[in-house]
């Protein structure tokens, strides 16, 4: 699996410097949204914990199996589901240690795992509430996103990573912000909602 490819990550926050802290946000929901979400630095008790399985676990998986996704980005993760409460989450794309934050945000809920084009069948008549797509390159982010569209809600929560990971990518992401109705580009990752009660606004956020 490939990783995303990372930028020098004090020229990417330069740029994004005056998207920090909600400036120039004037939604209630999206300032909430990016500041304690997106951007919150509290530290949740269950990161140490999560971070003592991780550590265990994986002298037992392949070599990139807790590197695939940064600390910062597996964090993240944890509050969007904290936050969203899906009953269905779905993930796909290879095994990682981010599937240890993501289950262990919410209780007692249903937990489906994509890894090639024929597991698209296991959600033919799913709702999903909460997706993860996990990058390896254009074809498999445009296959496996489209191919959970059909399932979402108003309150479905789907996030995309590797979202500026070349310039097709990229382009990608123009056209699933338009399937969306708010979205958040974090440049690690991409976040889309779909509630029709809110107005059309793409965000760039200093993450």
């Amino acid at each position: 699996m490939k990783r995303p490819q990372v930028k020098i990550k004090p020229l990417i926050w330069l740029r994004r410097f005056r998207k920090r802290r909600g400036y120039g946000v004037h939604s209630p929901f999206a300032f909430n949204y990016i500041t304690r979400v997106c951007n919150e630095t509290t530290p949740y008790y269950k990161y140490k914990e999560l971070h003592a399985e991780e550590k265990a676990l994986s002298k037992l998986m392949a070599a990139n199996w807790s590197k695939a996704e940064s600390s910062k980005v597996k964090r993240l993760l944890f509050r969007l589901v904290n936050r969203a409460q899906p009953f269905t989450l779905v993930e796909a794309g290879p095994d990682t240690s981010a599937t240890l934050y993501l289950r262990s945000a919410k209780e007692h809920m249903d937990m489906l795992h994509l890894y090639q084009e024929e597991d698209l069948q296991k959600i033919a008549e799913v709702q999903i509430d909460f997706l993860y797509l996990r990058y390896q390159d254009r074809a498999f982010t445009e296959k496996f996103f489209y191919g959970c569209l059909p399932c979402v809600t108003e309150k479905s929560v789907f996030c995309i990573q590797g979202i500026h990971h070349d310039k097709d990518i990229e382009a990608l992401w123009k056209h699933m912000q338009k399937e969306a109705v708010l979205t958040f580009d974090l440049y690690d990752v991409g976040i889309l909602h779909f509630d029709k009660t809110y107005y059309k606004q793409d965000y760039i956020v200093n993450f």
